[in-house]
């Protein structure tokens, strides 16, 4: 009986987990879908600076990645949501232009991050079943 009570909850919690993340990527797509547009149409038809538009396409990253992260996703999930939202709009390239002198910086902040999260000490106590 507790065996499978245990799987019973496991089961429910990836249940909601699924639903929830199904929830919240439709949100953003449909949502995004429906606002980039036209917000994008409305800072290239003006005299935009150049530099707004790359903050919007920035705050739209972000902003996606706080959304996933706050439904108990992965921020790199709502990064990856935010590149497919912005890639399906007709100022891919000029976004691409923008976003360009970042695009360095911003490499080298992720193998910073990944570099951050490896953990030589398991390497050094548990070596040979890290490579068994």
């Amino acid at each position: 009986p507790g065996a499978a009570c245990g799987s019973n909850a496991i089961g429910e919690a990836l249940v909601k987990a699924g639903v929830r993340a199904v929830l919240c990527i439709t949100a953003i797509i449909a949502g995004g879908r429906v606002l980039l547009r036209p917000i994008f149409n409305r800072m290239a038809g003006g005299n935009t600076p150049a530099e707004l538009f790359a903050a919007l396409t920035l705050l739209v990253a972000i902003g996606t990645s706080a959304i996933t992260q706050a439904a108990g996703l992965s921020m790199a999930l709502g990064a990856f949501l935010a590149g497919l939202l912005i890639a399906e709009t007709e100022y891919v390239m000029q976004v691409e232009s923008d976003i360009a002198p970042f695009r360095g910086l911003l490499l080298g902040l992720f193998f910073m991050t990944v570099g951050m999260e490896v953990q030589p000490g398991i390497l050094v106590n548990d070596g040979l079943w890290v490579l068994g």
